[in-house]
């Protein structure tokens, strides 16, 4: 049925149910990394990072946050692998199995996909993408999603890239067996001294649109502008709208995106706050107001932060996690409502820091929500990932004393819903 919608880390808890707490995972140091479950509490999430002659990565268990299989190299390039992005088909799958990951990377010799099963091994190692020159570093992407016709099922991975040139935004859509689908331009700048400087780091997707927000430099200022697209049974696109957040100008870092069922929330960085708007779709892309998310408690906020969807056991969003790291000593993992406002609720890693370049994957509350977090030790330290489950108000980590699924305090006071926005999800 379619219902549609590494370092010890110091943190006070009370009444743990175990004493025993793992130290935070250290995978190796490297280039752009990412994270990924598939949402279930049997089954994995996967940690990937550029190396210089490739990919390497991780699976681990989400029932108890140990090493499931290390698959590294999953991609031996023999080059330098500086940017990636990783996608799932997390919320439209029944069971772990059913999952595949899809990795989209970048070289000084063009764009290339790889897609994994369900349990790391490889189905398509170097899927060809876009090789006639360089890809812009900055400006790379992946999503999934899919698109219902005739009461059939048709499932994309979707690719948003800028040429080296930065001149204009492009995609490729990829069927579940690593076939391109469609590819081109999505926009381009009226002027030719526009240059396009930063994307979201995931390809959102609310049901029925797929969407980026990225940042254009132009004459006047740094402009953030949203992009959103739908596709046809045949992964063709369909509709094709661009928008430009009007202000604020020049915001910095990160601009993060996610679907959250008929329309996106986006955040964004402006003097040393966070804030977030509404992206809504009806023939064309208009923008909430403003909202400022960032806690008082908060003091030293930093650019870097990512975003993502938590369900409840029937597919309901619940709310937005958000994650970015305050000065060099925590990363906050924050909870903001539908609309995109602060929730009034955020919690803190501590002594590991800094953490840089952090993101956050949420498995859905099967048992307890669990948030499968990523970070950078220091711009050219290792990266790092673990996973944390809200015991008595407190991030603590997952391991095998303290197990997904746990059963306690902690889910009582989350499983009443926020907002009714349903997401695609077949159970």
């Amino acid at each position: 049925m379619w219902i549609k919608g590494v370092l010890l880390v110091i943190f006070v808890v009370i009444g743990l149910t175990s004493a025993s707490v793992l130290e935070a995972h250290i995978l190796g140091s490297g280039y752009s990394g990412r994270i990924e479950t598939d949402g279930f509490d049997n089954g994995y999430y996967l940690a990937v990072w550029g190396t210089s002659s490739g990919i390497n990565g991780i699976l681990y268990w989400v029932g108890n946050n140990t090493m499931a299989k290390n698959l590294s190299p999953i991609v031996t390039s023999g080059r330098t692998v500086n940017k990636l992005s990783l996608a799932s088909k997390r919320g439209f799958i029944s069971q772990s199995g059913e999952n595949e990951y899809f990795i989209a990377w970048r070289t000084r010799k063009g764009l290339y996909g790889t897609i994994l099963n369900y349990d790391g091994s490889v189905q398509n190692e170097s899927i060809p993408i876009y090789t006639s020159s360089t890809v812009s570093r900055n400006m790379l992407a992946a999503g999934y999603g899919e698109v219902q016709e005739d009461e059939n099922d048709y499932g994309y991975f979707v690719v948003v890239y800028a040429p080296g040139t930065n001149k204009d935004l492009r995609y490729a859509v990829l069927d579940e067996n690593g076939d391109i689908k469609s590819s081109g331009v999505l926009w381009e700048p009226d002027d030719p001294n526009y240059n396009l400087t930063t994307v979201s780091r995931r390809v959102a997707f609310d049901g029925e649109y797929f969407g980026v927000a990225f940042r254009v430099s132009e004459e006047s200022g740094d402009y953030i502008y949203v992009n959103v697209f739908n596709l046809t049974a045949s992964g063709r696109i369909d509709k094709n709208y661009t928008a430009r957040l009007e202000s604020p100008a020049n915001t910095t870092g990160r601009i993060p995106i996610v679907g959250k069922g008929k329309g996106f929330i986006m955040a964004y960085y402006k003097g040393s706050k966070w804030y977030t708007a509404a992206v809504n779709i009806n023939n064309g892309i208009s923008f909430g107001s403003a909202n400022d998310v960032t806690p008082a408690g908060i003091s030293s906020p930093s650019s870097g932060g990512s975003l993502d969807l938590v369900w409840n056991t029937s597919g309901i969003i619940q709310y937005i996690a958000m994650t970015y790291p305050n000065g060099n000593g925590q990363l906050v993992v924050e909870k903001l409502y539908l609309n995109g406002s602060y929730a009034g609720q955020y919690w803190t890693l501590s002594g590991s820091g800094p953490y840089n370049y952090p993101f956050v994957a949420v498995k859905p509350m099967h048992s307890p929500e669990a948030f499968i977090l990523l970070w950078k030790t220091g711009s050219s330290g290792n990266w790092t990932a673990s996973e944390y489950i809200l015991q008595d108000s407190s991030l603590t980590e997952v391991s095998p004393e303290n197990q997904v699924p746990f059963f306690g305090n902690a889910v009582s006071a989350f499983l009443p819903a926020i907002g009714t926005a349903l997401l695609y999800r077949k159970r």
